[in-house]
């Protein structure tokens, strides 16, 4: 069961998969699934029997699963290749053991038009600053509709706010960028968000929201329309994305006129580096019966030219020191977002992360929601009371695993 909803992508497995088949000597039933499906469809599966043999996992998800116990352990003779960063390691590791290998590893930057830059003689290095990007936005934001049709945009910026764990990832990349780390769940933290860090953070996003002027029906928009309306119809000027548009296009040999995007660091106010990193990685079923087999076809998927070929047509980079990289050494947007990777960091993992993911993304969503409507938001005392008041949403919802704590 793979996680994708890329043409171009399911087409590759599936044509990768018929050629395993012939390796393993067996028939091999491939499933698609989207990220939002993922996982209850894969609780679900596994509660009725069904579990597939090989699955992908988003890299927060395996200390849940292992922890329900429906994963098996990465046999002690698998080959896995070094991974491209620790952060990757800490994902597939539970309690000291090993419960899935990972596949692809991404990191968040700000996409940007080049060509808008260009015309309009933005240097991409005074975007490295909050400062940067609002007076870049606030410009943009102020042109007359006119320059707007000739440089070929509508809106300085998407910022999608649903209430989804995507957005959490967006704000935790930034905050993350400061050098917020992500609190330990180990124990019950005191404190998640009631920060001097994340409050910077979400003053600078709420001055973002009123420099780009963004209305209530972009804030509504699905992350998925928003790239479709950045990519054909340029709509934004900026957004926050992992750059695999840039990987598929600038890999692609047959295409001699590059598009206009590029990645760049995502302002920062004290010039730290980093941000949240992520990815996906494959696991096989504490209860497949072929369990030998299933890892020979997990370890097929670690080749150079599979995970080359997989960032052809996905964009989605390799979690491994390989080949791959030293081929587009020479590539400078190839090398930046393996830089972002190396440096990236992610979550504290938690046995009811998913309950935990869910509550993050229902949070944040209403804490922007209430910068992009509300003025009185930005004041820092209502912000930080917000702010007390997100921590105290998810301590609740970590005090539904009380087992899982010390009350000595």
């Amino acid at each position: 069961m793979i996680v994708s909803t890329n043409v171009d992508e399911r087409s590759f497995f599936r044509q990768e998969f018929q050629q395993l088949e012939r390796l393993l000597g067996l028939r091999i039933e491939l499933r698609f699934l989207s990220w939002r499906r993922a996982y209850g469809s894969l609780v679900k599966a596994y509660k009725e029997n069904e579990t597939p043999d090989i699955f992908g996992l988003g890299s927060t998800w395996v200390h849940p699963f292992a922890y329900l116990g429906y994963l098996d352990p990465v046999p002690q003779s698998f080959r896995m290749q070094q991974v491209l960063a620790p952060w990757i390691t800490k994902c597939i590791f539970y309690q000291n053991r090993q419960y899935a290998v990972p596949l692809t590893a991404e990191s968040m930057a700000l996409m940007a038009r080049a060509d808008v830059l260009d015309a309009l003689n933005v240097n991409a290095q005074d975007l490295r600053h909050w400062s940067g990007l609002l007076d870049t936005c606030k410009y943009l934001a102020s042109l007359p509709e006119t320059d707007r049709e000739k440089l070929n945009f509508q809106t300085p910026m998407a910022f999608p706010i649903r209430p989804e764990i995507g957005t959490f990832h967006r704000c935790a990349a930034w905050m993350m960028r400061e050098g917020w780390q992500f609190p330990d769940l180990s124990s019950l933290p005191s404190t998640l968000f009631a920060d001097q860090v994340c409050l910077n953070v979400f003053q600078q996003i709420g001055l973002l929201f009123q420099a780009c002027h963004s209305t209530v029906d972009e804030a509504r928009l699905h992350p998925l329309m928003m790239y479709e309306r950045s990519l054909p119809t340029n709509q934004y000027v900026f957004y926050l994305g992992n750059g695999s548009e840039i990987v598929v296009d600038t890999l692609d040999k047959d295409n001699l006129n590059h598009g206009d995007l590029i990645a760049l660091p995502l302002p920062s106010l004290s010039g730290s580096q980093g941000g949240y990193g992520g990815g996906t990685v494959l696991c096989v079923s504490a209860r497949s019966k072929i369990k030998n087999i299933a890892w020979q076809g997990i370890e097929y998927m670690q080749s150079d030219r599979f995970i080359s070929k997989l960032a052809e047509v996905s964009g989605l980079l390799p979690a491994y020191k390989c080949k791959f990289w030293e081929r587009n050494r020479s590539n400078p947007q190839i090398s930046f977002l393996e830089s972002q990777i190396r440096e990236s960091v992610s979550y504290s993992f938690h046995p009811i992360w998913r309950a935990v993911e869910d509550a993050l993304g229902t949070q944040v969503s209403q804490l922007l929601w209430n910068l992009l409507q509300s003025p009185s938001s930005f004041d820092k005392r209502n912000l930080s009371d917000a702010l007390v008041q997100f921590d105290e949403h998810i301590q609740y919802v970590l005090r539904m695993a009380w087992e899982l704590y010390d009350h000595d």
